[in-house]
This record gives C-alpha cells, sequence and structure tokens, in this order.
C-alpha cells in the first residue's frame, strides 16, 4: 500500500505559523499606526505580552525624537507617497530599558481595508559594538601620541592625526606605504626583528629608537607595538603607538652634561637643600675640603 496523501495545510495557517516562528519581530498595524497583531519574537524583544503591544500606539515604543522621526515617515506611507521604508531607532522594553532596532515598514494594499506590517531586526549589539568603535577612533584621533596600524607585510593601514603631527606625512601620503619610510637606514634590521616578534604574537613595550620624518629629521620615540587578530585569532597585523620623547632625550642630555662640568670642575660646587643638608658635593668639594670636612658639615646642620 502507498503512503496515504498529505493533507495540504491551508494558506492562511501556513502563514500564521509562519508569523509566530519567525525570529524576527512582526507587527500589523492599522493606517492609524494601531497595533492588530504581535508575533512572540516582537513580544519577546519589547518584553510586553501581545495583547498589551495591541493596546498602544506604534510612537508610544519609542523616545520622542526617534517617534518622530519614524511618525513622520509613517505619515508619507498614509499619503501614498512612499509604499516602504526602513529606519533605525531605539524601543522601550517594559522594564524602561532601551534596546535598538532596525524596523522596515511595507504597506500592504491587497485587502479592501490597507494595513501595514512592521519588521523589527534587534541591533543593540550591532549600536553598541558602533559605539564602541566610535569611542576607540574618538581616543585615536586625540592622542597626542602616533598611532599606527600595518599589515603582516609592514604597510601602513591606519594613520591618526598625531602621526602625521611628528613624522610630516598626511594620512594620504602614508597609507599604502611601508612602515620602512620612516626608519633610517642604519636600524632596517632591528625593525626586520621588531616586525617577526609581532607576527610571532609578542608584544613590545616602550622599546626606545629613532625615526625619520617626511624631511627626514630624526625623532626620537617609545615604541609600544601589539599583534592585530582576526576573530579567528590569527595575527593579520600590529599596532604602534609612538611617544615623540625628543625633548627628554635632549633635557637628560643637557643635564648629563652639567653633571659632567660640576663633577669635572676645579672648582667646589655645593648644593644644599632648604634645611641645610647637604645633596651633592663635587670632586673639586672633595680635593678642597676632603671627605671628612663634609661629613663634618652634614653633621652641623642636622
Amino acid at each position: 500500500m502507498g503512503d496515504a496523501p498529505k493533507t495540504p495545510v491551508p494558506e492562511t495557517q501556513l502563514f500564521h505559523d509562519v508569523f509566530n516562528a519567525s525570529p524576527i519581530g512582526i507587527a500589523v498595524e492599522s493606517l492609524e499606526g494601531q497595533p492588530l497583531f504581535a508575533n512572540p519574537a516582537l513580544c519577546s524583544m519589547l518584553g510586553f505580552s501581545e495583547e498589551e503591544l495591541r493596546s498602544k500606539h506604534c510612537v508610544d515604543f519609542s523616545p520622542p525624537e526617534d517617534a518622530e522621526k519614524d511618525w513622520e515617515l509613517f505619515q508619507k506611507l498614509r499619503a501614498g507617497s512612499i509604499d516602504h521604508y526602513q529606519i533605525e531607532k531605539r524601543y522601550f522594553r517594559r522594564d524602561g530599558s532601551l534596546v535598538w532596532g532596525s524596523l522596515s515598514i511595507s504597506l500592504l494594499n491587497s485587502r479592501l481595508s490597507p494595513l501595514v506590517i512592521a519588521m523589527v531586526e534587534d541591533i543593540t549589539d550591532k549600536k553598541k559594538a558602533e559605539e564602541a568603535q566610535f569611542k576607540l577612533a574618538a581616543i585615536i584621533e586625540s592622542s597626542e601620541d602616533a598611532i599606527v596600524s600595518k599589515n603582516l607585510d609592514g604597510i601602513i593601514t591606519s594613520w591618526n592625526a598625531s602621526a602625521q603631527r611628528i613624522y610630516g606625512y598626511t594620512e594620504t601620503e602614508a597609507i599604502g606605504q611601508p612602515i620602512s619610510i620612516l626608519v633610517p637606514s642604519e636600524l632596517v634590521d632591528e625593525q626586520r626583528n621588531l616586525l617577526e616578534k609581532l607576527k610571532a604574537g609578542e608584544r613590545i613595550a616602550h622599546y626606545e629608537t629613532v625615526r625619520l620624518t617626511k624631511q627626514r629629521k630624526r625623532v626620537n620615540v617609545s615604541l609600544s607595538l601589539s599583534p592585530i587578530k582576526d576573530s579567528t585569532g590569527a595575527i593579520v597585523g600590529s599596532s604602534g603607538i609612538a611617544r615623540d620623547i625628543t625633548e627628554d632625550r635632549m633635557a637628560e642630555e643637557s643635564r648629563l652634561r652639567l653633571a659632567e662640568i660640576v663633577q669635572s670642575s676645579d672648582d667646589a660646587i655645593i648644593s644644599k637643600a632648604l634645611d641645610g643638608i647637604i645633596v651633592s658635593w663635587n670632586a673639586g668639594a672633595e680635593r678642597i675640603y676632603g671627605t671628612h670636612r663634609r661629613k663634618r658639615l652634614e653633621s652641623q646642620s642636622q
């Protein structure tokens, strides 16, 4: 005996099953913006029962500034100037929290009384990720340090405002160029070693070296380098933060030169704190007064 023929599912039942099984929130509304039906996904997204959703107007679910934009487009839909639109907006949940939704509205003209179908996809995680990216971009652009990223071949892929200030290249001039444009010829091997360490997943912190500007001026920098990984954990490039320490180096060199002058002077050069404690005593002072004289002076001031 053959299998008994399957009874076809009524079309209305099929649409009802699809409506209820959809992972995307769906509502059917009147041309006045009144929800008539809502599927389980929309109820779950907003935390309301279908009965509670049907008791509200469509603009009640969003903050005023979002609702105003939506209602303006809805009015155009009612007037017949458009038959669909899409907008990203915020929705109030039952507990008062906000979620982001991508709303797609379409006009159903196949009935004697036209209806509106609204489909809402939860994009809260996407919006949070975008916000985090915007914040990170703002931090990078406002940083006083040069922040540069490059791929595994050492080709520059991003370049912030401070990189332009320190090195002289504009973003357009730098992106697509090898990072070696910043490296003095005698430090090529050093740069190659740094790239190999990054490819191996190593992080490099506060590495002091020299870089070249567009005008071929040498700049002392402190580098902090990190590998960049994709979603699978594979290393696809590296990022570097460079702090211009040229002035610090110059100040340190000046301090060392001064200390050398003081120490090599034939004159006695002594410095004391406000309480009379001796804090420095050069070779000239040692020759003139001797160690015992210094100890006696120190004991007298205490």
